[in-house]
């Protein structure tokens, strides 16, 4: 488990590690989603 300090750390290092955030679901438990990435061409 992670605290709150913790998490709110991974919600902004998250992204410039990963194309994802985070939200949370109905029953209030945090869900990572992937952010739709452009791939790229040529």
């Amino acid at each position: 488990m992670y605290n709150i300090k913790e998490i709110n750390g991974l919600v902004k290092s998250l992204p410039r590690v990963l194309p994802v955030y985070l939200t949370r679901n109905q029953n209030g438990n945090f869900v990572v989603n992937a952010i739709p990435q452009k791939s790229p061409k040529g």
